[in-house]
């Protein structure tokens, strides 16, 4: 997906910063496509994109793997919890992955809730600029509007 243009790409990462506004703790959001390679980012400085990314996606076809393999059906969210923070990933049609990160001052529940209404907002400005549709600004999405939360699959 690296041929989204710098417009769409301005409106990713808009909706990515919003994840840190929304919720405390929140330090990085990637929006990854499914060979690790970086779509759209909001980093606080001195954090590493690479490992984000790789690490992301890395994750999620592991996920994949095992849930396949124990035929317990689609992944629909990873997350590392660490004495430091987390990672949670989950997928973005079409074929992309949401990576955040938080320290320890986050609250879970709240950046799970907010990872799942970005994916849910990332996946319709992707798919309205792959159909050639104009895209609604990121701060057009209420986060609240009525929308199945259930996280979004990655390859589904």
């Amino acid at each position: 997906m690296a041929y989204l243009d710098e417009a769409l790409r301005e409106k990713l990462e808009e909706r990515l910063r919003r994840i840190e506004k929304e919720v405390d703790g929140v330090i990085a959001s990637i929006l990854v496509d499914a060979s690790g390679y970086p779509i759209a980012y909001a980093l606080k400085s001195g954090l590493g994109r690479d490992i984000l990314t790789v690490g992301g996606a890395a994750l999620y076809s592991v996920a994949e793997r095992v849930s396949r393999d124990l035929k317990m059906g689609e992944v629909e969210v990873n997350i590392i919890q660490c004495q430091k923070g987390f990672v949670i990933v989950t997928g973005v049609k079409p074929e992309a992955l949401l990576v955040v990160a938080a320290n320890e001052d986050a609250k879970l529940g709240v950046a799970l809730l907010e990872t799942k209404r970005a994916a849910i907002d990332l996946e319709r400005l992707l798919a309205s600029a792959l159909a050639g549709e104009p895209s609604r600004r990121p701060d057009d999405f209420s986060g609240s509007e009525r929308v199945n939360l259930e996280a979004p699959r990655f390859l589904g």
